[in-house]
C-alpha cells in the first residue's frame, strides 16, 4: 500500500482563549486589553470580556471567581497572554491540509486535544478523513505541543516527554516531546510505519552563547532521537519528522544521518503557490519551509524535515513543499512538506 505522510507548522493552533496583553500584576480594563496590539496578523485581535462590564479585570494565569461570581481562566507565559488564531486563519490552515493531500499529517504548535478536535471538526477536516487524533502534554511551558492527524488507524501511541539526555540527566531531552506514533493499514492489524514527531529547540537567542547553548540542545535532541529509534520494532519503517529548527546538513542534526537515516525531502518539488515575484532576496533553488526576514536580509532554510530508515530508500515515490502564496506565510510561517511512501505492508 502508498502512505502519504506530511509534516506542518500550525503556528500556535490556539482556540479558546483570545485576549493577550502584558500580565505584570497590574490592574487592567477589558477596554485596555482589547485594544493591545497583535503579534501576529493571523492571530485573533484581543477583545473584552463581555461578562466584565464595566468592572475591571486583573490579569492572571490560573481560575479566578470574578466579580459576577462567574470562574474565569486566563493562560500566559512569560508575562502575556495566550491569544486565538483568527477564525479566517485557521480556515487557511485547513485548505492547506486539504490541498496537501496526505493520509497521515504531523504537525507543531498545538494548544491541547481539545483544539486540534475542535479544529478538525468545525473545519470540515474530519469530513475529510482525519477521525485519528493523538496529542499527549509536551514540556513546553507555552502550552505548544505535537500532534498526529490521520486517515488511518493509530496504534499504541507513546510519550518521550521524559526522556533525558547523559549529558543533561536532570532535565528531559526534547524541548517539547517525541511523540511516537505506529500507523496501521486497519484495525486490529500490525503496524506498517511508525512516525517520529518533533519540535526542537529554537534558533531564538539573545546572544552568542545562547545559540551556542540552543546548538547544543538540538544535538542532544538529535541524539535522543538516534538512541530511540533504535527501540522501533524491527521491520516496521519509520519517519523522523517534524519541525527540526536547523537545516538538515547542520552539525546539531548530524547523529541523524549519522545513523542512516536519509533527508526524504532533499529533492522535493514545489506546488501550490505561486511564491510573489519581487522579494528583495529571492528564495534559493533548494527545497525550503521557513522564511525569516532580518536586518534587511531573508534566509529560507528546510526546518520542516522529513527523515526516513535506511529501508524506505527506494520506497520513497515523491516529495513536495506546497508553497506559499504570501512571503510571511499562509497564517503559517511555514509551509507544509510531504511524502508518498510505496510498498507498505
Amino acid at each position: 500500500m502508498d502512505i502519504r505522510v506530511g509534516t506542518f507548522n500550525l503556528n500556535n493552533l490556539f482556540s479558546r482563549f483570545n485576549l493577550y496583553t502584558e500580565a505584570d500584576g497590574q490592574i487592567r480594563s477589558a477596554t485596555e486589553e482589547a485594544t493591545a496590539e497583535k503579534p501576529r496578523r493571523w492571530l485573533k485581535h484581543a477583545v473584552a470580556d463581555a461578562d466584565a462590564g464595566p468592572q475591571e479585570v486583573k490579569v492572571i494565569s490560573r481560575g479566578e471567581i470574578g466579580p459576577d461570581g462567574k470562574l474565569r481562566w486566563r493562560r500566559e507565559f512569560l508575562g502575556k497572554l495566550i491569544y486565538a488564531k483568527e477564525p479566517e486563519a485557521q480556515q487557511t490552515l485547513a485548505a492547506r491540509i486539504k490541498e496537501l493531500d496526505v493520509d497521515v499529517l504531523c504537525v507543531q504548535e498545538v494548544e491541547n486535544l481539545a483544539a486540534l478536535e475542535d479544529f478538525v471538526e468545525y473545519l470540515d477536516l474530519k469530513k475529510s478523513g482525519f477521525k485519528h487524533l493523538s496529542l499527549i502534554e509536551g514540556n513546553d511551558p507555552r502550552f505548544i505541543d505535537v500532534a498526529v492527524m490521520s486517515k488511518l488507524p493509530l496504534d499504541g501511541v507513546r510519550s518521550w516527554r521524559h526522556h533525558t539526555h547523559p549529558q543533561r540527566p536532570s532535565e528531559p531531552a526534547f524541548s517539547r516531546d517525541l511523540l511516537e506514533v505506529p500507523i496501521m493499514a486497519k484495525r486490529g492489524g500490525e503496524p506498517v510505519l511508525t512516525v517520529y514527531v518533533n519540535h526542537l529547540k529554537s534558533q531564538l537567542a539573545d546572544d552568542e552563547a545562547d545559540t551556542k547553548a540552543n546548538d547544543e540542545r538540538r544535538r542532544r535532541q538529535a541524539e535522543s532521537i538516534v538512541e530511540i529509534i533504535k527501540k522501533n520494532p524491527p521491520g516496521t519503517p519509520y519517519l523522523v519528522l517534524g519541525d527540526m529548527n536547523d537545516s538538515p546538513d547542520s552539525e546539531p542534526l548530524a547523529p541523524l544521518p549519522a545513523a542512516g537515516l536519509f533527508d526524504a525531502l532533499a529533492g522535493a518539488i514545489e506546488r501550490g503557490g505561486p511564491y510573489p515575484e519581487g522579494d528583495p532576496d529571492p528564495p534559493p533553488a533548494r527545497p525550503w519551509t521557513h522564511r525569516y526576514r532580518a536586518d534587511h536580509k531573508t534566509t529560507y532554510e528546510l526546518y520542516d524535515q522529513i527523515w526516513a530508515s535506511p529501508d524506505l530508500k527506494d520506497r520513497i515515490a515523491e516529495a513536495w513543499i506546497l508553497r506559499r502564496t504570501l512571503r510571511g506565510g499562509n497564517a503559517s510561517d511555514h509551509d507544509p512538506a510531504a511524502v508518498r511512501i510505496t510498498g507498505l505492508s
